[in-house]
Protein backbone atom coordinates (compact mmCIF):
# COMPACT_ATOMS: atom_id res chain seq x y z
CA UNK A 1 0.00 0.00 0.00
CA UNK A 2 2.76 2.43 0.93
CA UNK A 3 4.78 1.53 -2.18
CA UNK A 4 1.80 2.29 -4.38
CA UNK A 5 1.19 5.62 -2.63
CA UNK A 6 4.83 6.64 -3.00
CA UNK A 7 4.77 5.62 -6.69
CA UNK A 8 1.62 7.67 -7.35
CA UNK A 9 3.11 10.64 -5.52
CA UNK A 10 6.35 10.52 -7.55
CA UNK A 11 4.38 10.12 -10.80
CA UNK A 12 2.20 13.13 -9.94
CA UNK A 13 5.27 15.20 -9.06
CA UNK A 14 6.87 14.38 -12.41
CA UNK A 15 3.74 15.30 -14.36
CA UNK A 16 3.41 18.61 -12.52
CA UNK A 17 7.06 19.47 -13.10
CA UNK A 18 6.96 18.92 -16.91
CA UNK A 19 7.19 22.19 -18.88
CA UNK A 20 4.18 23.17 -20.97
CA UNK A 21 4.61 22.91 -24.76
CA UNK A 22 4.11 26.18 -26.61
CA UNK A 23 1.28 26.02 -29.10
CA UNK A 24 2.01 26.75 -32.73
CA UNK A 25 -0.17 29.13 -34.72
CA UNK A 26 -2.20 27.22 -37.30
CA UNK A 27 -2.81 29.23 -40.47
CA UNK A 28 -5.34 28.25 -43.13
CA UNK A 29 -5.11 29.59 -46.67
CA UNK A 30 -7.83 29.35 -49.31
CA UNK A 31 -7.49 30.38 -52.94
CA UNK A 32 -10.93 31.37 -54.26
CA UNK A 33 -12.47 32.74 -57.40
CA UNK A 34 -14.28 36.07 -56.89
CA UNK A 35 -17.58 34.13 -57.11
CA UNK A 36 -16.55 32.27 -53.95
CA UNK A 37 -15.68 28.80 -55.24
CA UNK A 38 -12.54 27.32 -53.66
CA UNK A 39 -9.66 26.44 -55.97
CA UNK A 40 -7.07 25.49 -53.33
CA UNK A 41 -7.02 25.04 -49.58
CA UNK A 42 -4.00 24.53 -47.36
CA UNK A 43 -3.27 24.37 -43.63
CA UNK A 44 0.07 24.80 -41.91
CA UNK A 45 1.45 25.18 -38.42
CA UNK A 46 3.63 28.26 -38.31
CA UNK A 47 6.57 28.21 -35.92
CA UNK A 48 9.60 30.47 -36.03
CA UNK A 49 10.40 29.58 -39.64
CA UNK A 50 8.42 30.43 -42.74
CA UNK A 51 5.67 28.24 -44.18
CA UNK A 52 5.21 28.28 -47.92
CA UNK A 53 1.84 27.83 -49.60
CA UNK A 54 2.33 27.15 -53.32
CA UNK A 55 -1.06 26.50 -54.95
CA UNK A 56 -0.71 24.77 -58.33
CA UNK A 57 3.03 25.51 -58.36
CA UNK A 58 2.30 28.91 -59.94
CA UNK A 59 1.98 31.23 -56.95
CA UNK A 60 3.88 31.37 -53.70
CA UNK A 61 2.78 32.76 -50.35
CA UNK A 62 5.43 32.64 -47.63
CA UNK A 63 3.90 33.13 -44.21
CA UNK A 64 6.33 33.73 -41.38
CA UNK A 65 5.67 33.21 -37.70
CA UNK A 66 5.83 36.96 -37.11
CA UNK A 67 2.85 37.58 -39.40
CA UNK A 68 4.72 38.76 -42.47
CA UNK A 69 3.47 37.48 -45.83
CA UNK A 70 5.43 37.55 -49.09
CA UNK A 71 3.66 36.94 -52.41
CA UNK A 72 5.49 36.04 -55.59
CA UNK A 73 4.27 34.45 -58.84
CA UNK A 74 6.50 31.48 -59.65
CA UNK A 75 5.93 31.74 -63.40
CA UNK A 76 5.01 34.36 -65.96
CA UNK A 77 1.41 34.21 -67.08
CA UNK A 78 -1.98 35.83 -67.18
CA UNK A 79 -4.14 34.92 -64.21
CA UNK A 80 -7.86 35.37 -63.69
CA UNK A 81 -9.04 37.37 -60.71
CA UNK A 82 -8.73 35.49 -57.42
CA UNK A 83 -8.79 36.03 -53.67
CA UNK A 84 -6.47 34.43 -51.15
CA UNK A 85 -8.01 34.23 -47.67
CA UNK A 86 -5.81 33.72 -44.60
CA UNK A 87 -7.43 32.70 -41.32
CA UNK A 88 -6.03 31.36 -38.05
CA UNK A 89 -6.80 27.80 -37.02
CA UNK A 90 -5.76 28.16 -33.36
CA UNK A 91 -8.65 29.21 -31.08
CA UNK A 92 -6.43 31.30 -28.77
CA UNK A 93 -5.00 33.44 -31.60
CA UNK A 94 -6.76 35.57 -34.18
CA UNK A 95 -5.98 38.16 -36.83
CA UNK A 96 -6.82 41.76 -36.01
CA UNK A 97 -5.70 43.65 -39.12
CA UNK A 98 -3.31 43.94 -42.02
CA UNK A 99 -0.87 46.56 -43.33
CA UNK A 100 -0.90 47.85 -46.89
CA UNK A 101 1.01 46.20 -49.71
CA UNK A 102 4.68 47.01 -50.14
CA UNK A 103 5.34 48.17 -52.80
CA UNK A 104 1.92 49.66 -53.52
CA UNK A 105 0.23 48.53 -56.70
CA UNK A 106 -3.13 48.77 -58.44
CA UNK A 107 -3.08 45.15 -59.65
CA UNK A 108 -3.40 43.74 -56.13
CA UNK A 109 -5.18 44.72 -52.93
CA UNK A 110 -5.09 43.48 -49.36
CA UNK A 111 -7.82 43.96 -46.76
CA UNK A 112 -9.03 42.68 -43.40
CA UNK A 113 -12.45 41.06 -42.86
CA UNK A 114 -13.37 41.68 -39.19
CA UNK A 115 -16.47 39.45 -39.39
CA UNK A 116 -14.41 36.34 -40.20
CA UNK A 117 -11.15 37.66 -38.69
CA UNK A 118 -9.48 36.93 -42.00
CA UNK A 119 -6.96 38.67 -44.23
CA UNK A 120 -7.91 38.80 -47.92
CA UNK A 121 -5.33 39.23 -50.68
CA UNK A 122 -7.09 40.15 -53.93
CA UNK A 123 -5.60 39.85 -57.42
CA UNK A 124 -7.31 41.68 -60.24
CA UNK A 125 -7.09 39.78 -63.55
CA UNK A 126 -3.83 40.38 -65.36
CA UNK A 127 -0.31 39.28 -66.17
CA UNK A 128 2.23 38.32 -63.52
CA UNK A 129 5.95 37.67 -63.60
CA UNK A 130 8.37 36.23 -61.02
CA UNK A 131 9.78 39.75 -60.68
CA UNK A 132 6.58 40.70 -58.83
CA UNK A 133 7.28 40.43 -55.09
CA UNK A 134 4.81 41.94 -52.63
CA UNK A 135 4.90 42.07 -48.84
CA UNK A 136 2.28 42.79 -46.21
CA UNK A 137 2.14 42.42 -42.46
CA UNK A 138 -0.66 40.55 -40.69
CA UNK A 139 -1.50 41.78 -37.20
CA UNK A 140 -2.52 39.10 -34.74
CA UNK A 141 -3.50 38.92 -31.11
CA UNK A 142 -2.70 36.11 -28.75
CA UNK A 143 -3.23 36.46 -25.01
CA UNK A 144 -0.06 36.10 -22.96
CA UNK A 145 0.40 32.53 -21.81
CA UNK A 146 0.05 31.87 -18.12
CA UNK A 147 3.40 31.28 -16.56
CA UNK A 148 3.42 27.99 -14.73
CA UNK A 149 6.21 27.59 -12.23
CA UNK A 150 7.22 24.05 -11.38
CA UNK A 151 7.87 23.49 -7.69
CA UNK A 152 11.37 22.63 -6.60
CA UNK A 153 12.07 18.92 -6.04
CA UNK A 154 12.89 19.57 -2.40
CA UNK A 155 9.48 21.20 -1.91
CA UNK A 156 7.79 18.20 -3.48
CA UNK A 157 9.77 15.85 -1.25
CA UNK A 158 8.79 17.84 1.81
CA UNK A 159 5.14 17.82 0.76
CA UNK A 160 5.25 14.08 0.10
CA UNK A 161 6.80 13.22 3.45
CA UNK A 162 4.26 15.45 5.18
CA UNK A 163 1.39 13.69 3.41
CA UNK A 164 2.79 10.26 4.29
CA UNK A 165 3.20 11.32 7.94
CA UNK A 166 -0.36 12.67 8.02
CA UNK A 167 -1.72 9.47 6.45
CA UNK A 168 0.09 7.34 9.06
CA UNK A 169 -1.31 9.47 11.88
CA UNK A 170 -4.86 9.10 10.54
CA UNK A 171 -4.36 5.34 10.15
CA UNK A 172 -3.05 4.96 13.74
CA UNK A 173 -5.99 6.89 15.17
CA UNK A 174 -8.46 4.66 13.32
CA UNK A 175 -6.83 1.51 14.73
Amino acid sequence: MIKRSVFLFVLTALLVAMPARAELMGVQMQLRLPQGSTLYSGNALVSEGAVEFAPFGQLSFDFTGEGGVTFQPLMSGTFIAYDVVFTVGAPETWFTGVSSLDPSTTQYAVSYDPLHQAVIFHHFAGADTPATVLHFQVDSYSPAPLEMHAPEPSSLLLLGTGLIFAARMVRRRRN
